[in-house]
């Protein structure tokens, strides 16, 4: 079962967050070593963030929790705007895929430009 997500974040700074993740049914936090993590941001003008445990920008941190990492520079690239995004787990001890997350986020201008 994927969490419903309505966000806000700026295109001027990292975006680090954290995703805890809990069985459905039970509310216990899952056991996430080894799982395969991976998120997407996709806007209507094809702009497109990836992070994933493949590649370190995601990382499990404790026991049912996973911390993302979207960097200034990265986020520098995106236009003001909607994007969607999604996260999904593939759990090392049965393989299965689970869909974690799907929404929306807005992407807002920064005023800062320091």
């Amino acid at each position: 079962m994927a969490y419903i997500a309505a966000l806000r974040q700026s295109n001027r700074a990292t975006w680090r967050d954290i995703l805890e993740i809990s069985d459905a049914d039970t509310g216990d936090l899952i056991d996430l070593t080894g799982a395969r993590i991976t998120m997407t941001l996709c806007g209507e003008r094809g702009d497109t963030l990836k992070a994933s445990t493949d590649d370190g920008s995601i990382n499990v941190i404790d026991l049912g929790k996973a911390e993302f990492v979207f960097t200034k520079d990265q986020m520098s690239g995106l236009c003001a705007g909607s994007y969607s995004i999604g996260a999904r787990v593939q759990r090392e001890t049965d393989g299965d895929v689970e869909q974690l997350l799907e929404g929306s986020v807005y992407i807002y201008e920064g005023v800062d430009r320091q």
